[in-house]
């Protein structure tokens, strides 16, 4: 191996009389290797790399950050990264004009919630799972970190959503099962909405419980389809409400369980439910009958019934029918 004068770096290159040569280690020392005989006699021009460069500006982002510059005085960033329970809002400031700067989150920017607080789906709060801790409501956008429940809000007034009263199953639809039966062929206002071989019992029993309302509008769905006249109602239903400098709104909304339905009851005054009658819930009671809770008002409360309402059931169709009003999860 011809070698020549010594090197300084590893890989480094030049073009002696048409020979290629390249800085190796040999023997302990970096020197100057012979490569092919075949390099170019052009002149080879020796390219570094630049010590700075020019680094464009990037466009502005969403959402955007602290003390960023903004442009309408009100305007919010919700959930901003690393501002736990805060949001971003456009103020303005002494010496810097329009700037985002933080301030705590409200109920509808996903902060902290109270009873009768608008929620981030625009209904209003009416449950806050105890302790601050969290409940599971699979099929909702929270999860399992879900903490509170609202319920839709008005939609024309209190009449909105007392326009008619509707069966909880249509008569003959759907694909439901009979006692200990795997066999989805029976029709779901007479028959169970579980399959034998998921305890029937025991699947109706888990169906009341707080968290349990989406998931039992979602097999309803999947059972009955156009069928099932009380849930689609909730399945379907979405918001868009102003609020402030916000827009709410929300697709995640169900029929609830009877218990979520029941937790209306200490706080019908607080979210603005004033209303008399049946309504839905959606739990099974019995393969032919659905839960429902019967609110009174102090003008139609009867004296031999509970004060303010009660949780009863009832035909999943026939002439027994009750209104519906959705309610949602969120964390």
């Amino acid at each position: 191996m011809p070698a020549s004068t010594r090197c300084n770096r590893v890989g480094d290159e030049r073009v002696v009389q048409g020979i290629r040569e390249v800085c190796r280690p040999v023997g302990g020392q970096l020197i100057w290797v012979s490569g092919s005989t075949s390099a170019p006699t052009t002149t080879v021009k020796s390219v570094s790399k630049p010590t700075t460069r020019t680094v464009p500006r990037p466009r502005r982002s969403w959402p955007p950050s602290l003390d960023d510059a903004c442009s309408v005085v009100g305007s919010v960033s919700v959930r901003p990264v690393g501002f736990q329970g805060q949001v971003l809002e456009c103020v303005r400031t002494a010496k810097r004009g329009l700037r985002y700067q933080l301030r705590p989150a409200t109920c509808a920017e996903f902060g902290e919630c109270k009873i009768g607080d608008t929620g981030p789906g625009g209904g209003r709060v009416f449950y806050v799972h105890p302790g601050g801790s969290t409940f599971a409501s699979p099929g909702s956008d929270c999860g399992t970190n879900c903490r509170y429940l609202e319920i839709a809000p008005m939609k024309g007034g209190q009449s909105g959503w007392l326009s008619e009263r509707v069966q909880w199953a249509a008569g003959g639809s759907g694909g439901c099962f009979a006692r200990g039966s795997d066999v989805g062929n029976r029709p779901c206002n007479l028959y169970s909405i579980y399959p034998g071989s998921a305890d029937q019992d025991a699947s109706r029993n888990a169906s009341v419980g707080i968290g349990m309302g989406m998931t039992n509008t979602a097999l309803l769905m999947a059972r009955m389809g156009e069928g099932a006249t009380a849930a689609r109602i909730a399945w379907f239903y979405e918001t868009r409400i102003k609020y402030g400098q916000l827009f709410l709104g929300a697709r995640d909304w169900h029929l609830p369980s009877i218990r979520e339905l029941g937790e209306l009851k200490p706080h019908r005054e607080a979210v603005g439910f004033s209303s008399h009658g049946c309504w839905w819930s959606s739990s099974e009671a019995y393969p032919e009958d659905a839960y429902s809770y019967v609110f009174h008002t102090p003008e139609t409360q009867p004296p031999d019934e509970p004060k303010g309402g009660f949780s009863t059931y009832g035909p999943k169709s026939g002439s027994f029918g009750c209104f519906v009003r959705p309610v949602r999860a969120f964390g």
